[in-house]
């Protein structure tokens, strides 16, 4: 079963704006699969933006609309600049998945997977889940990899890394300790060279 879903999210980044330049950025975004709208909100008497996209592409529109090729966490930056020679630059993160090519298990209706070579074999599972303060995420490696494991809240913030290593072949498992995080649904992707499998947990 294909995911026909659309993720709003909306993030105000502020800076402490220099009182010579009176430039505060501010920027908004919404998601749709690997589309994203980008919105200035920035304050101030600019003259004109630069937005970087984290893959290598740039716009000088002011709300501009980017597409990425893959799926994954991207930082972008946007610039504002006046006419007195004045700029303000501030990052956000943005996490976009291809909802063409998730799809949902009828074994495990909490693990949403990119398809890929041996998905199979990197299935990706997490017990308790739900859980209070730790749990224990496991997935298996066909071949030795570099692997990213990182954690996400439902906006597509990074809230917590769980590991970034060259890794053996073989079943692996990695802790992932609450610590000061809220209640709520998380995200926990294993990257490897294949693609990126995501698995949904829950904290009580």
């Amino acid at each position: 079963m294909k995911y026909l879903i659309n993720i709003l999210i909306i993030l105000f980044f502020t800076t402490s704006a220099n009182a010579a330049c009176n430039l505060v950025t501010k920027f908004a975004y919404k998601t749709k699969s690997l589309s994203v709208e980008f919105n200035n909100r920035s304050t101030g008497d600019f003259s004109s933006v630069k937005w970087t996209f984290g893959d290598g592409n740039t716009s000088t529109d002011i709300h501009p609309e980017h597409t990425y090729e893959e799926e994954g966490m991207y930082v972008f930056s946007l610039t504002i600049y006046n006419n007195e020679g004045c700029s303000e630059t501030f990052e956000g993160k943005v996490y976009v998945f291809d909802l063409n090519n998730v799809t949902q298990t009828e074994t495990d209706d909490s693990t949403i997977s990119q398809p890929i070579e041996q998905a199979e074999e990197e299935h990706i599972t997490n017990y308790p889940n739900p859980f209070n303060e730790t749990t224990t995420v496991a997935f298996d490696l066909a071949e030795d990899d570099n692997v990213k494991v990182n954690v996400h809240d439902i906006s597509g913030r990074l809230v917590a890394v769980l590991a970034d290593e060259n890794m053996r072949a073989g079943r692996k498992e990695v802790l992932f300790e609450r610590r000061s995080l809220l209640s709520g649904t998380y995200l926990v992707n294993v990257q490897t060279s294949k693609g990126i499998l995501t698995r949904k947990v829950t904290i009580h």
